[in-house]
């Protein structure tokens, strides 16, 4: 099953660390500095955890049935971009996560979990990409 490996290695990062929120935003904002402003109100992370905790509940429904994921990148596409976040800064969220788990399992990441997630995350890019082209071409007619 596509994503099996993605699923293995959410819960195994489960099991290590309770609340991955920290380390995936200290990432996010070593690689985009300019994002840390947008969280100055977030004293506690309770924005960044739930912003997390939908990014992970999405990804899983994006693995499996595709029951809602795949609208809910869109919208939050057009919510971030609203709030001046890029489509291409926007992206850079996925990867992030999967680098961050890289981490937190270090020696455990498989070859299999990096091929999935390498996988889910080129399909999140490209339909990414597929709604900034629709939305690019809708402005010009």
């Amino acid at each position: 099953m596509a994503g099996e490996a993605v699923m293995e290695s959410l819960e195994q990062v489960s099991e290590r660390c309770a609340d991955p929120t920290e380390a995936v935003y200290a990432k996010l904002f070593e690689q985009h500095p300019e994002m840390k402003p947008l969280f100055v109100l977030d004293k506690d992370d309770a924005a960044k955890g739930h912003m997390l905790h939908e990014v992970l509940e999405n990804l899983i429904d994006f693995t499996g049935e595709r029951h809602i994921a795949p609208h809910f990148i869109r919208s939050e596409l057009i919510n971030h971009d609203n709030l001046g976040i890029a489509p291409d800064v926007f992206r850079t969220f996925f990867p992030i996560l999967r680098d961050t788990f890289k981490d937190i399992l270090g020696a455990d990441w498989t070859e299999a979990m990096e091929k999935d997630w390498n996988g889910l995350i080129a399909e999140i890019d490209e339909m990414i990409r597929e709604e900034t082209g629709e939305r690019a071409q809708s402005a010009r007619a």
